[in-house]
């Protein structure tokens, strides 16, 4: 907080063009921030009472913005006008109501959000898409839960009820060896193009025929992970956040913003509050 946010406790985060962060925070304070990080100071804050953002798409012009409030899901839109992002309207992909809206990705003029029940697409730049009746469906997705969305390198990657999917104008089924499983977390490629899975014990590569190649132990319970531009992954967990390096096969655990030590022999709490131990 004493570096300008207004809330601390985030459920996703993503940059625009600008290089300005976008902080959507967890329940139960859903508000959606933008952040200045080379300067460390804020830019703007929009608070409308929202009970969770749960994720956050950027394209040049558009940021949009999955939330819950009053137990209805919907996704908000902002728009870059002179230089500056203000509130335009709400999205809502599906005239039944949601449970939860897990992930958003903009591709060309589309935008997708992954649903409980399956997958929506909307034109953004021509279609009004206050309306439901202007969204369509991945037929092949109908009715399950999306329960990941991840857009990296032009591709669009979705776990749907355990299976692994590549979204594009045929949808394809990667590999299913999880279906129905509720513990596979996220999905990615490394380097190489190879399938790379999470799972709630384990990191698990595929070969290309789609089998188990390799497959690493984690030692807290992994939320998400994030590729790296050196190749390495972020993975995070409730316990921290840890440094996959493939070329090592191991994981450094890290706890940001937490003490080294448990060992003390001198502490003292500044007038902004922040402790300095020794």
């Amino acid at each position: 907080n004493i570096d300008g946010l207004v809330e601390t406790d985030l459920s996703t985060i993503a940059q625009d063009g600008h290089g300005n962060l976008w902080l959507g925070g967890a329940a139960p304070n859903g508000v959606v921030q933008i952040y200045d990080l080379e300067n460390r100071q804020p830019v703007k804050t929009f608070n409308f009472d929202l009970w969770s953002v749960s994720a956050l798409a950027v394209s040049d012009s558009v940021v949009t913005a999955a939330y819950s409030k009053d137990g209805q899901w919907g996704i908000l839109e902002f728009i870059l006008r002179d230089g500056e992002f203000s509130y335009r309207q709400i999205y809502r992909p599906s005239a039944e109501n949601l449970e939860s809206i897990s992930g958003l990705a903009i591709q060309g003029d589309s935008l997708i959000a992954a649903t409980d029940r399956g997958l929506f697409i909307g034109d953004y730049k021509s279609l009004i898409l206050n309306y439901p009746e202007n969204w369509t469906t991945v037929s092949q997705l109908d009715g399950k839960n999306i329960s990941r969305l991840r857009s990296r390198g032009g591709e669009i990657m979705a776990i749907a009820n355990g299976e692994i999917w590549s979204i594009g104008k045929i949808p394809r089924l990667l590999n299913d060896i999880y279906a129905e499983k509720t513990y596979l977390r996220d999905v990615s490629r490394d380097n190489n193009g190879g399938i790379l899975l999470l799972t709630k014990w384990k990191l698990v590569k595929l070969d290309d025929a789609g089998k188990l190649s390799s497959s690493w132990d984690v030692l807290h319970e992994p939320v998400a992970f994030t590729p790296l531009s050196n190749g390495n992954f972020a993975v995070s967990s409730e316990s921290g956040i840890a440094l996959w390096k493939p070329d090592r096969e191991k994981f450094e655990w890290r706890r940001p913003n937490a003490p080294a030590s448990n060992v003390y022999t001198a502490m003292v709490v500044m007038d902004d509050g922040r402790l300095v131990a020794a």
